[in-house]
């Protein structure tokens, strides 16, 4: 006796197919963005490089040179390098003089403590007498 033949039925859910069609469309959407993005500054560069040379043509007109304007930058530099050197010493002088009117403070309370121990002594010895 032969039993009849069985019949089996599969059921395969292919979820990673959805997945990979997602992540494929998010790398063309990236991409698409990222040539988007290139030609943008590929156009803004175009700009730049226009804009610097009609600086520098007007530049030539009004006879600057660059080493001119490389030179009143530097001065520039060394004037605001200047001034935060000054005002880093004014801080630090502040700080000094605080510290010294904190000293003078400090000495005149020791004084004054001394002042009592020399009355209390003295009045030790008066007591003793």
């Amino acid at each position: 006796m032969s039993a009849p033949p069985a019949e089996i039925d599969i059921v395969a859910n292919d979820d990673a197919s959805a997945v990979f069609s997602e992540v494929s469309s998010n790398f063309s959407t990236m991409s698409s963005s990222m040539q988007d993005s290139a030609t943008a500054t590929s156009s803004a560069m175009e700009g730049e490089i226009t804009d610097t040379q009609a600086l520098t043509d007007a530049m030539n007109e009004a006879g600057i040179s660059e080493q001119q304007v490389n030179d009143a930058a530097a001065g520039a530099n060394q004037t605001f390098a200047s001034s935060a050197s000054h005002m880093n010493m004014a801080a630090v002088s502040g700080v000094m003089l605080y510290n010294g009117i904190s000293n003078v403070e400090n000495a005149q309370v020791s004084l004054t403590r001394a002042n009592l121990i020399a009355e209390k002594a003295a009045n030790d010895v008066t007591l003793a007498q």
